[in-house]
């Protein structure tokens, strides 16, 4: 996969990245383009796609990991001087840089390196550019260190040969004219296809583009009939792709596709069928044109994804056509799950968004503005990640975001992010016991059948739940049922001690209210996540501020493997947070006072009771640990997350 991309045909393209005097884009998995009308983003992404590949400027993270220490290692090995190898070259010194390149100098050096090491390995001479020229390896380390290298030629071998298809692998073109349904009667003439080709392929250079292929969803029928008649594997797959369909698109029901081709009696007239008939579960087998525009955007773009086996680049434009908000996020989702490419997508839709939250390095969003000069016109690009002033440009109004059937109200962002992994690994835990819930809970989409609240702790109280009118403000508070759908809401057990609060809560929403018996959120996560995350973020962390006759940090003088001492029955159920729990484990105790003006601490935060100092950080090192290591949902929160499960599920029945 590429982590920096450009193209030398992007000349009137500004970026908001260098290098030195080079324009680039910083790319993941899923980058999205997004802005106005005429802004430039469709024509960036086809100036990539079109892009050959002494065109194409990349950083390649498989070579950058795997191949970086070999490379470092060759020029270790090579001696001094020019007649010894041209491996000295600037090539690979601009590849151990990291530093962009084009895809065939790319391949050429790595060939070269190559062709150079076991030349060198099998002839104990070094190939020189002048084939009467040959310098013999004396050097005893040299030798070894070549041998070395060629001994772990698993990572040449992996390297390599991948970097030697890149000129002959294909990138992938799915544009806004596409569909499943053939528009000539009478022929298979692909209409979409040729149009797509006469607008943006029309020149002799691009006309005979190499391994560029153009998807509009015209050759589903074909290519699906071919494989549910083919061989066994490939049978196989379309079985996988449909259970996939299933699961993500249609609530774990069973989808089946069959590709009808035959003749058809309309208006008297007979005509030619070649269409995709789609049955589900129990219904009765529709042809395409008889399930939504929706459902042929998803085979539209996922089908070609799902099949093509190698790591590829796809370029789609505005996925979001004929497509529910909520559907387009598990599209995307699809996308990231199910298949192993990079994609570059134009939209218009603010609903893909805040998939940075989901899928955090794997997603850059770039924005787009022309501005012209005279008759020249530039095109400024800039990182929209973190800037929600594009909603705006999006023309995003509040009356376009609420649309879930049911809403989960929780405190703030670290409330959302925990909950989100609790959910999942509920929903893991029923799947590995085979459980037949798991199969229709999993069919439940955030923003779609539900969407997550924050209300920021104190504010809770100006809102008020009663399905009866609030009288303008005057008593109550504001009416949440009002800007949001039914809602269920999770509260941190300090709640407690603030007067009438949860009984008001239960009065107002009976069942679908949940509170804490512990203080906050954290105190929900497992013993071996709170201790893992506790020792990642110690280490990251600069330690407790010193005082100034202090030579030496706290931090330094703390034992960090103390954690281990910490239960889950100490914190789980406690009116303290873990902060409190973290730092008397490392013996801190005595060296705060909760009552008095905080002192040099760890974890707590020196306000509350026992509030994890560095919320934000600590709960992404959490998340992260939750990633990586094998961990189980407490009792709580299984019991949390079946209350919210059961509420989804209650507000979108079948």
């Amino acid at each position: 996969m590429y982590t920096k991309i450009w193209s030398t045909r992007l000349e009137d393209y500004v970026s908001p990245t260098k290098d030195g005097d080079q324009n680039f884009l910083d790319v993941g998995r899923l980058n999205l383009f997004i802005g106005p009308n005429n802004s430039g983003k469709s024509r960036l992404v086809r100036h990539l796609l079109k892009s050959r590949w002494e065109e194409l400027l990349v950083v390649h993270n498989e070579f950058s990991e795997k191949g970086l220490n070999l490379a470092k290692q060759v020029l270790q090995c090579i001696p001094d001087g020019e007649s010894a190898s041209e491996m000295r070259g600037d090539q690979l010194k601009i590849l151990i840089g990291n530093q962009l390149t084009s895809l065939s100098l790319l391949s050429n050096c790595l060939l070269y390196y190559r062709e150079q090491f076991y030349y060198a390995y099998n002839n104990k001479c070094w190939k020189s550019s002048k084939l009467e020229d040959r310098v013999l390896i004396n050097d005893a380390a040299i030798n070894k260190a070549i041998k070395e290298v060629v001994r772990e030629s698993s990572d040449v071998e992996e390297v390599l040969p991948a970097m030697e298809t890149f000129e002959d692998s294909t990138k992938y073109y799915i544009p806004t004219l596409r569909g499943i349904r053939p528009l000539h009667k009478q022929n298979n003439d692909d209409l979409l296809l040729n149009r797509t080709k006469d607008d943006y392929m029309s020149s002799r250079e691009d006309n005979n583009l190499r391994n560029c292929e153009i998807v509009t969803g015209h050759e589903i029928y074909n290519d699906l009939r071919k494989m549910k008649y083919g061989e066994g594997e490939e049978q196989k797959q379309v079985r996988e792709y449909e259970k996939k369909l299933g699961i993500e698109f249609f609530e774990g029901k069973s989808v089946v596709l069959t590709p009808r081709g035959g003749k058809k009696r309309v208006h008297g007239n007979e005509q030619e069928i070649d269409t995709v008939a789609v049955e589900i579960e129990n219904e009765r087998q529709r042809q395409i044109y008889d399930v939504g525009d929706g459902l042929q955007q998803i085979l539209s773009i996922t089908f070609k994804p799902f099949f093509v086996q190698e790591e590829s680049m796809f370029f789609i434009e505005e996925p979001e056509t004929n497509m529910h908000p909520g559907l387009l996020r598990q599209l995307i989702r699809f996308l990231m799950k199910h298949t192993k490419h990079q994609y570059f997508i134009t939209t218009h839709s603010n609903h893909l968004l805040d998939l940075t939250e989901d899928y955090k390095d794997d997603v850059y969003i770039y924005g787009l503005k022309k501005v012209v000069d005279g008759e020249k016109s530039t095109f400024i690009i800039r990182d929209c990640a973190q800037d929600r002033n594009v909603l705006t440009e999006l023309g995003v109004k509040p009356s376009s975001v609420y649309l879930s059937n049911s809403t989960i109200w929780v405190e703030g962002l670290t409330d959302r992010l925990y909950l989100r992994c609790f959910m999942k690994k509920y929903l893991e835990s029923l799947e590995e016991a085979g459980k037949e819930l798991a199969v229709e809970l999993y069919r439940f989409m955030e923003n779609y059948h539900y969407a997550f609240v924050e209300y920021q702790g104190g504010n809770l109280v100006h809102w008020d739940f009663e399905d009866e009118d609030t009288d303008n403000g005057e008593a109550h508070g504001l009416c949440a049922l009002k800007v949001c759908s039914q809602a269920f809401l999770i509260a941190d057990g300090d709640i407690r001690n603030k007067a009438s609060r949860v009984e008001d809560l239960e009065e107002a929403l009976g069942d679908r209210v949940f509170v804490l018996e512990g203080k906050e959120i954290e105190n929900l996560l497992p013993v071996e996540v709170l201790i893992k995350t506790a020792e990642e973020e110690f280490e990251r962390r600069d330690g407790p501020p010193k005082k100034k006759d202090e030579e030496t940090k706290l931090k330094d003088k703390l034992d960090p493997t103390m954690l281990q001492s910490i239960t889950l029955d100490q914190y789980e159920k406690s009116k303290d947070g873990v902060g409190y729990y973290l730092d008397n484990a490392l013996a801190l105790e005595g060296k705060w006072d909760k009552d008095t003006k905080p002192k040099p601490d760890a974890f707590f935060a020196g306000s509350g009771q026992g509030t994890i100092k560095q919320k934000g950080k600590f709960c992404e090192k959490a998340v992260e640990v939750m990633g990586k290591i094998a961990w189980e949902n407490t009792n709580e929160a299984k019991e949390l997350c079946e209350k919210i499960f059961e509420h989804i599920k209650n507000q979108n029945p079948k």
